[in-house]
């Protein structure tokens, strides 16, 4: 009898559990857990594709007498700089004074002398340098340098250079513009400088001692070639400041993908929201500083974290969210594609009739903008759209 209670007392409670499991909801996999939106981009959504040492490379200098002045200073910090170019490629590396098509053939360390007999104005404009370095790469595999103070110039010097600003950040633009797979850098270096500085107006101005100042090498090659270069350590080059323009893959920087999709619900509408952003290995060292979050075509006041190889925003529930017409909510992360500021403020100046600095550069916004404009094809440079629902 009390055999029989028992067995009767297990079936009860096995069918009790049975009716409670049919009953019960299934789980639900299509929620964000703890409010957490996570995106990532595949493997091969972006194509940047590393390339090796072009067989071959010119290194061009310039060799006017704005540029003497660095030669001619105490110390081999121009010197070292050049070496270090020319060690990427010892043997494929040809050197040529600009304007001048005959091949120097000794040593970085013997240079001066050679500079020293190159003429004082240079025939070549910043624009025809580039036009012509860039057709030659359009079907050759090779790297072009241009060794180079960076400060714009007019064949008139009888103008104010200053004037010309305009027109000639236009005609760098142009003359690099129309090549697809072209890309480029600008290495910014301090040296030693001794000698006479020639201001916006031409005018000679005599400097009293030796000061430091800035000196430039802009590199030209393809898009595999230059994110080649991108890959070799500061070190390797004498330790530069560096600015790359066209290397990356502005379209797969759009393509990242959400881990449950654009329809997958939030867990709860009264918690924050997280978005998480895993980053390809191109994008470890992005810059964040100009990153917003928009909804709806309005900025979120919302601050964006880099965490590693991770970008990651909390949006409180009290932050007014305008949906869609079909009712998912969408946020879009971006990053302008803008020259970075030291470049264009920073480390620029639109006025030298009194002399050179230790710093800047006369026209260096102007040059670099140019380059820009002309190499990279896209304003943003870095777009995700976080969708979901809120129940």
């Amino acid at each position: 009898m009390r055999k029989n209670i028992v067995i009767a007392i297990i079936s009860i409670i096995a069918v009790v559990i049975v009716v409670n499991l049919i009953r019960k909801p299934p789980i639900d996999d299509n929620v964000w857990v703890d409010n957490r939106i996570s995106a990532s981009f595949e493997a091969s959504t972006i194509n940047e594709t590393v390339g090796e040492m072009p067989i071959t490379a010119e290194l061009h200098i310039d060799a006017s007498g704005s540029m003497k002045p660095y030669f001619r200073a105490e110390g081999a910090g121009m010197i070292n700089t050049l070496s270090e170019i020319v060690n990427l490629n010892e043997s494929g590396t040809s050197i040529y004074f600009l304007d001048n098509k005959k091949k120097y053939t000794g040593l970085v360390r013997d240079i001066l002398g050679d500079i020293n007999k190159q003429p004082n104005s240079s025939n070549t404009l910043f624009h025809d340098f580039f036009e012509s370095a860039a057709c030659k790469i359009d079907t050759t595999n090779t790297i072009v340098y241009l060794v180079t103070d960076g400060i714009m110039s007019i064949h008139d010097t009888t103008k104010d250079m200053s004037d010309a600003l305009v027109e000639l950040r236009g005609k760098i633009e142009n003359s690099l513009k129309n090549h697809s797979n072209l890309a480029g850098a600008v290495f910014r270096y301090v040296g030693g400088y001794k000698g006479t500085y020639w201001n916006s107006k031409s005018k000679g101005i005599t400097l009293k001692e030796q000061i430091d100042r800035p000196y430039y090498i802009i590199a030209l090659g393809n898009k595999e070639t230059m994110r080649w270069l991108e890959s070799i350590p500061v070190t390797k080059l004498n330790n530069p400041d560096r600015l790359f323009m066209g290397i990356h893959d502005l379209d797969g920087h759009k393509k990242a993908t959400l881990a449950l999709g654009e329809n997958a619900k939030i867990q709860d509408i009264n918690n924050d929201v997280t978005l998480i952003l895993d980053l390809p290995k191109c994008l470890h060292n992005i810059d964040v500083a100009n990153a917003v979050l928009t909804n709806n075509e309005r900025n979120l006041n919302i601050k964006i974290i880099k965490e590693e190889s991770r970008l990651k925003a909390i949006i409180p529930p009290t932050i007014p969210l305008r949906p869609e017409s079909d009712g998912r909510i969408k946020i879009e992360l971006s990053i302008p594609n803008i020259v970075p500021n030291r470049w264009i403020s920073e480390w620029n100046c639109d006025n030298d009739i009194a002399g050179p600095d230790s710093t800047s550069t006369f026209g260096l916004g102007t040059l670099v903008t140019g380059m820009f404009n002309g190499l990279e094809k896209d304003s943003d440079f870095l777009s995700v759209v976080f969708t979901y629902k809120r129940q």
